[in-house]
């Protein structure tokens, strides 16, 4: 018998091989599924952040709420004894004061240091610079509203202050100022500058107490009740 020819019959089958891919290819494939989805997710964050809304711009502070942080600082760079940063802030509070004057603007804004004291103690900028016997910034600081009569929490004023650490020019400036009475009392005993003054025993307390006795009289010796006080402790 004859084997069947190519057309007829049935022959062997032939087995379907499966096509291997190369290793190098298929790591290549993986490597641009991987990069794709990343460009996808970045595209997504894209999108997220242009949803985003956009961020509002602060407005900046009123000229009256600076000269309030300013007054402040001089505050706290005064009990700190900071007296060079001190004087860039009156500088700058001066500056300000000017500004407020031509725009015609509240009285505020013209005495910016008005009421400016340490809660703890009660002292005023100005209170701070006589006792580090800041001379030259005693005027600066009354012309910023700095009150010459105020009352720290042991009931002194600057003169007694002045008085009590024998600053010299500092009481011969303060007693040219409207407000300063050389008769006011302070403190616990009730006495005056030239009764707290008269306790130092100084060379430069008695200069000074010649001072007050060359402004006030000799009646500083006798308080309202008419009751004579000693100068001594």
């Amino acid at each position: 018998m004859s084997s069947p020819g190519p057309s007829g019959g049935s022959g062997p089958k032939k087995s379907k091989v499966k096509k291997k891919i190369p290793k190098k290819k298929k790591e290549d494939d993986e490597k641009s599924k991987k990069d794709g989805s990343a460009t996808d997710e970045t595209a997504s964050n894209s999108d997220r952040r242009e949803e985003v809304p956009p961020t509002t711009t602060p407005k900046p502070q009123s000229a009256g709420a600076s000269m309030r942080d300013a007054a402040q600082k001089i505050l706290t760079l005064g009990l700190k004894g900071e007296w060079t940063a001190v004087e860039g802030v009156i500088k700058s509070l001066e500056k300000g004061v000017e500004k407020a004057k031509l725009n015609a603007e509240e009285e505020i804004h013209l005495v910016p240091l008005a009421g400016v004291h340490d809660p703890v103690t009660g002292n005023t900028p100005l209170m701070l610079a006589v006792k580090d016997n800041k001379t030259p910034l005693i005027d600066r600081l009354i012309e910023l509203g700095s009150d010459v009569c105020a009352r720290n929490n042991d009931n002194y004023n600057v003169l007694h202050i002045a008085s009590m650490y024998s600053r010299e020019d500092v009481v011969k400036t303060l007693l040219n100022k409207k407000g300063v009475d050389a008769f006011s009392t302070g403190g616990s005993r009730s006495q005056t500058a030239a009764h707290l003054v008269a306790s130092r025993q100084t060379g430069t307390a008695t200069s000074i107490l010649k001072t007050i006795l060359a402004t006030a009289g000799k009646d500083i010796r006798v308080k309202a009740d008419n009751v004579s006080v000693p100068f001594s402790k």
